[in-house]
């Protein structure tokens, strides 16, 4: 718990590093929601799409966090899994039907190719928000 605690103030601090090898430390002691959490977005901010893999152990504690499943959503468009990101559209949809993230998600499953690379990513706390150019 510490070691998160920790983590997670080296993550806010924009030390992506240190955050990442504590956090890994912690899931060797013990499986956590929160440090597959920010691990995922540490990787999410360095364009490496294996933060799926902890986003997916995250899941379970995060599934009615609408950016959690925004940010999945987005994770599955690059990996080009669109049936996935209708299933995580249509969880956010349930969730918040208004919700901006929804109408923006809805637009890239018609082409997401096409629009991965014009995600741009804007830290946001230990989470993230993304903005269209």
């Amino acid at each position: 718990e510490n070691q998160i605690r920790e983590a997670i103030g080296y993550y806010k601090a924009g030390n992506d590093d240190a955050a990442l090898d504590k956090l890994l430390n912690s899931l060797e002691i013990k499986e956590t929601s929160i440090a597959n959490r920010v691990i995922g977005d540490i990787l999410i901010k360095r364009n490496d799409k294996n933060a799926i893999i902890y986003y997916l152990k995250a899941y379970p504690d995060y599934k009615k966090d609408i950016n959690f499943l925004f940010d999945l959503g987005i994770l599955y468009l690059g990996y080009k899994v669109t049936d996935k990101a209708l299933e995580i559209l249509g969880e956010m949809k349930q969730l918040d039907p208004v919700n901006k993230k929804v109408s923006f998600l809805e637009k890239k499953n018609i082409n997401p190719e096409k629009y991965w690379n014009k995600i741009i990513l804007r830290s946001k706390g230990y989470g993230w928000k993304y903005m269209v150019q």
